[in-house]
């Protein structure tokens, strides 16, 4: 890994720009968890059920199913610091099946 150097002067507009993005993750995660909640409410299931039956092809392809896993899938990303994109290849892996 290559050391960097960072002038004085810079290290307080840093240090609040890693303060803002913070909260701006914090803010996405409470909204992606909302809506999550209240896609399980609404249909009597748990995110990790609907996410075994979605990519076991079980669910049909209502559009609700499809944000449901888009939001699953920003709110892991964002949980887990990686960039959006499909965890574990989960939703590949249902589209190869068609």
């Amino acid at each position: 890994m290559q050391a960097i150097t960072i002038q004085q002067e810079a290290i307080p507009i840093i240090k609040s720009s890693l303060r803002m993005k913070g909260r701006v993750l914090e803010f996405n995660l409470g909204r992606y968890k909302e809506r999550l909640t209240a896609l399980e409410r609404r249909y009597g299931m748990t995110s990790e059920d609907f996410a075994a039956k979605f990519n076991a092809g079980e669910l049909g392809d209502d559009a609700d199913w499809f944000e449901w896993q888009y939001l699953l899938d920003a709110y892991y990303s964002l949980c887990s610091g990686e960039e959006a994109g499909t965890r574990n290849g989960e939703r590949d892996k249902r589209r190869e099946r068609g």
